[in-house]
């Protein structure tokens, strides 16, 4: 039986870090960003979709995606994300449950979903649990302006853009918060995974 665990959070909270400590453990990790990232490559029907519905002016000259300027109209007009959301989810979805499945046929001992929209992308029926990655508000700020090189207002228009921790905890069966060291974080998901009797000696 294949573990699966659906792993949300918001925006910069520490998914990605939980997500390597797991692989590190022997996880299969099924990335939403990654996979939506390759949707919107050039060629790809994501991408092909994204400039029929926002036009060829979110496009770099050489075709690809201009990621900064596309963020920029979605995260801060509702109803421009929800079109961007219409095009992505499906296609997404898709991809994941394909995923999930080529991982039960390998009889892989966890795959992790790993994906912010996990509860609006209506992927709880594909989850053996769910767990939630959570920090402060001004932690989350900070890992976002640095990561991405945001200003202020870009970053919190973003963290605002989505869904709150409140709301997501009611959804999920698990919190863990990321509040201090990668080494705590690790620890944390080493005492998750003995707990759920993954921690054998094929991923040590």
């Amino acid at each position: 039986m294949t573990y699966v665990l659906g792993l949300t959070g918001g925006i910069a909270s520490g998914k990605s870090t939980v997500s390597k400590i797991l692989a590190s453990y022997g996880a299969e990790i099924i990335d939403g960003d990654v996979i939506a990232r390759r949707l919107q490559q050039p060629g790809e029907e994501g991408l092909r979709q994204i400039e029929l519905q926002f036009g060829k002016e979110y496009l770099n000259a050489d075709g690809s995606l201009n990621r900064t300027k596309l963020g920029d109209l979605v995260f801060n007009d509702p109803a421009e994300l929800a079109k961007l959301n219409h095009i992505m989810r499906p296609l997404i979805h898709q991809q994941i449950i394909e995923r999930v499945n080529q991982a039960k046929k390998a009889k892989v001992k966890l795959a992790v979903i790993d994906i912010a929209l996990l509860i609006e992308g209506h992927y709880l029926d594909l989850c053996t649990s769910t767990m939630m990655i959570e920090t402060t508000s001004a932690k989350q700020l900070s890992n976002l302006m640095n990561r991405n090189h945001l200003s202020k207002a870009r970053a919190q228009a973003r963290i605002n853009a989505q869904m709150s921790n409140c709301e997501r905890a009611k959804y999920v069966d698990e919190v863990i918060t990321n509040n201090g060291s990668v080494e705590e974080l690790k620890l944390k998901m080493i005492k998750w995974l003995t707990s759920k009797h993954l921690l054998g000696s094929e991923v040590e």
